[in-house]
């Protein structure tokens, strides 16, 4: 079939690689950030920070902290 790659029955092989090693846990980013685990449950709750529900659980990217990083350091808001 012409289907994209990422459509592909099974998809690409690194990009599930990428998306394993790219993956942190609340535990990573809260000392990461240097925050309490009670700042992170907020910034979830309200969309403040990118992340990922994934049966239950939290995951966050770990490009996707180090682009909202530098987007809230160019704007001076701090975390």
């Amino acid at each position: 079939k012409n289907l994209p790659k990422n459509k592909q029955k099974g998809g690409d092989v690194m990009e599930k690689i990428d998306i394993k090693n790219n993956l942190m846990t609340k535990k990573e980013v809260i000392e990461l950030l240097k925050i309490s685990p009670y700042t992170l449950y907020k910034w979830t709750c309200y969309n403040y920070i990118p992340h990922l529900k994934v049966g239950g659980k939290l995951f966050f990217l770990k490009s996707e902290i180090e682009e909202w990083l530098l987007k809230k350091s160019k704007k001076g808001d701090g975390k």
